[in-house]
């Protein structure tokens, strides 16, 4: 999961791994987040499954198409410098607005140091943060969603609350684990689907992203709920103000700028010097609640995989489908030789909020 997708070839990937256990098959699909987020991937992708076995293909036409030469790096960044000096206006205004916004959010910053927002350099160092290598840990496992829906609604709460909920105290028991205790609550890295109602099957990638304190400090699961479930609330009264914000800082430096200044943080390792912006990224994609079938066999299980960016070496992605709620954990090997460990505090954190919210507790991770 570590190769990138070849700029060479189209932006996406399909693999089918034969010869598992039970005389199963699994089907890897790899989407670059250029082409779509986790929405609109999702939906994209179920385009290939059917919604019963005897599903007719009807077989079409594929007519040859001739694409055009792919521009190089110099290519690129003469197109959009020639853009931006086709449109001064447009450009102006842009940057202006996003200076004007970014200044905006520091005064916020400035005033929300005391409430439960946190800035951008709130998450404390630990050993999860630094530099990506590209050696991959996987684990997965999934819960019951209708008992995960009852406990986090009996708190005021979504899922992804619950999922937050155990994060927090699952990488707390890890750290703890390696001898560490940060003085202050873990941050997650969330990414927040903005896209327009009857939008989720297009192309493209419609997110924004919330800096959340995971309330980590906090040992009783409930208490953290309660207080995630409070944050949320009043994170949410700003997010219609803040959703386009990574967005318009995206497109006043341009695509072309944004990827080389990546690699040239990268080719320096200064992710290893420089504060973290989180601590963990935790994604929740809504998946289908039906089942699906391919070629006339059943998909049993479907896992998601969000990818490491920036300084961040640990992802926990959800997914829910029919009736369970998958937890996909892919991590920087160097940085989280001790996935499976995180795997088991998971849902152990999991297990005593169901269990003690009157749900009989079911977890599977193979």
């Amino acid at each position: 999961m570590a190769r990138s997708l070849s700029p060479d070839r189209p932006l996406w990937e399909i693999s089918v791994i034969e010869g598992l256990e039970q005389g199963r098959t699994a089907i890897l699909m790899k989407i670059h987040h250029a082409l779509a987020d986790g929405v609109s991937g999702v939906a994209v992708f179920a385009e290939l499954f059917d919604l019963d076995p005897t599903s007719p293909r009807e077989a079409k036409d594929a007519k040859a198409h001739v694409a055009a030469p792919i521009p190089s790096q110099v290519e690129l960044l003469a197109r959009s410098s020639s853009e931006l000096l086709r449109r001064p206006a447009a450009a102006l205004e842009a940057l202006g607005s996003t200076l004007e916004r970014m200044a905006d959010r520091v005064d916020e910053l400035v005033k929300d140091l005391a409430s439960s927002t946190p800035s951008l350099l709130a998450a404390p160092r630990t050993s999860l943060s630094g530099t990506v290598s590209y050696a991959r840990n996987f684990e997965r496992f999934k819960l019951d969603l209708q008992q995960v829906k009852e406990v986090a609604r009996s708190h005021g709460g979504t899922v992804t609350d619950f999922a937050m909920t155990i994060v927090g105290g699952a990488l707390r028991r890890l750290l703890e684990e390696r001898g560490e205790t940060p003085d202050a609550d873990l941050v997650a890295f969330m990414p927040v689907n903005i896209r327009a109602p009857g939008t989720e099957g297009e192309l493209g990638n419609r997110i924004s992203a919330r800096l959340v304190p995971m309330a980590s400090q906090t040992r009783d699961p409930f208490d953290r709920l309660d207080m995630l479930v409070a944050n949320g609330k009043a994170l949410s009264k700003t997010e219609d103000a803040d959703s386009d914000f990574l967005n318009e800082v995206a497109d006043a430096a341009g695509p072309t700028v944004a990827s080389m200044a990546g690699r040239l943080i990268d080719a320096f390792d200064l992710f290893d010097h420089l504060p973290p912006v989180a601590n963990v990224v935790v994604s929740s994609i809504p998946g289908p609640p039906v089942p699906l079938w391919c070629a006339g066999q059943k998909i049993v299980r479907a896992t998601p995989l969000g990818p490491l960016m920036l300084n961040q070496s640990l992802n926990i992605t959800l997914l829910s489908y029919i009736d369970t709620l998958e937890f996909g954990i892919l991590a920087c090997a160097k940085k989280v030789p001790d996935a499976t460990l995180l795997r088991e505090f998971l849902i152990e954190e999991a297990q005593m909020l169901l269990v003690e919210g009157g749900s009989v507790a079911h977890a599977t991770s193979a």
